[in-house]
């Protein structure tokens, strides 16, 4: 708890640092709701409309951990919310400053995160005493996905470019909903109802992905169930007794080998390890970094995979403006996901070395120093 309640009060502190720009973006968002789509409370669903360039299309998918009992969905010990947020509050990748955001001109529709399943739930649990909880992430995509279509809130013959992306739970989330997204693409494909040379992206910011082997122990049968047929469908392998999912990342980018995909990591995410990870933090940066690891498997400058690997305890750097400028080999946040998402640089970073040059050999630093922008 003392981990967490530390993650807790520097994530604060940085919403404090960045309200003013949250603030400003809340009247740019519209709220719709979703029918027969609802949060883990059984409230409403609802997704989040920013109007852009029409041609451009950006998908994110919210954050905010994953529960898996009575105590953890509904208190004392809260791992996640399972409520609908009464509005947007994300900024970063999702501001519409240019300067923040390579995605700023976007139209952009934003998944709420309600249901504590890091968006591949499809049942409803009951927990102590007979209280429900509707893990219902990966459903409450699919019939977003289906109202954006039906009711026509995005011209797809019109797109030119799509990126979807999340942090966190919500990056997760994004690499078993790519897979529902990719099929519906193509189904439109073959309808004439979408441009033959539509460019995709995949970002995907602090997913962890190098879990300890207790991992899923602590989930139900039904969420590992979830969990596993979700990230199976993108290739992706879930070993019950093994929560690492790096030995099955390449499967992950070549299913999908006409999306450039990048991931962006810490070595020393408190979250995705101490936290929620069931791994300590030397084992992960051993894992992350080794063969196996999300570094050395994205390396090929020639694939569709790329990573930005940070020496830092920070745990994501997309959510909030700050964080997006952090570095890693002369490299910020923002503009390796330009990169990524224009196709201009499909290089990881660090380039070479890995933290041979880091400077961030404590938790102060790595809290302090990339927040003195150039």
């Amino acid at each position: 708890m003392r981990q967490l309640s530390l993650v807790i009060l520097i994530f604060a502190l940085f919403c404090v640092r960045s309200i003013e720009g949250i603030a400003i973006e809340l009247f740019n968002w519209e709220s719709i709701n979703i029918p027969g789509a609802v949060c883990g409370d059984g409230l409403p669903y609802h997704i989040f409309v920013r109007r852009g360039d029409p041609q451009k299309l950006a998908i994110g998918l919210g954050s905010g951990g994953a529960c898996w009992n009575f105590a953890t969905c509904w208190g004392p010990t809260f791992a996640t919310w399972i409520h609908p947020l009464p509005v947007m509050i994300q900024g970063g990748i999702a501001s519409s400053d240019p300067k923040v955001s390579p995605l700023a001109d976007y139209t952009h529709v934003f998944f709420d995160y309600c249901t504590g399943d890091v968006f591949v739930g499809a049942h409803t649990a009951n927990y102590f005493l007979g209280s429900k909880v509707h893990h219902y992430g990966s459903i409450n995509f699919q019939k977003g996905l289906e109202y954006i279509l039906q009711n026509e809130l995005v011209d797809f013959s019109q797109l030119r470019s799509l990126v979807l992306f999340g942090s966190s739970a919500g990056g997760i989330g994004a690499m078993a909903m790519v897979s529902p997204l990719a099929d519906k693409l193509t189904e439109m494909k073959l309808k004439g109802k979408l441009s033959a040379d539509l460019d995709k992206a995949v970002i995907l910011d602090s997913i962890g992905l190098h879990f300890g082997k207790d991992m899923w122990k602590k989930f139900s049968p039904e969420l590992f169930k979830d969990l596993r047929e979700s990230f199976g469908r993108s290739g992706l392998i879930l070993n019950y007794d093994d929560g690492d999912i790096g030995p099955s990342l390449l499967n992950f980018c070549r299913r999908f080998s006409d999306w450039r995909i990048g991931f962006l990591q810490s070595t020393k995410d408190v979250m995705m390890t101490q936290v929620f990870g069931a791994i300590s933090l030397s084992e992960y940066n051993a894992v992350l970094m080794g063969e196996g690891g999300i570094y050395k498997q994205s390396l090929d400058p020639n694939d569709n995979c790329s990573s930005w690997i940070i020496d830092s305890y920070m745990h994501m750097f997309l959510f909030l403006d700050d964080t997006s400028f952090w570095e890693t080999d002369g490299k910020s946040a923002r503009d390796y996901v330009q990169g990524i998402v224009e196709g201009t640089d499909m290089r990881s970073y660090p380039l070479q070395n890995p933290l041979q040059n880091s400077t961030q050999n404590s938790l102060q630093d790595s809290l302090q120093n990339p927040l003195q922008r150039n």
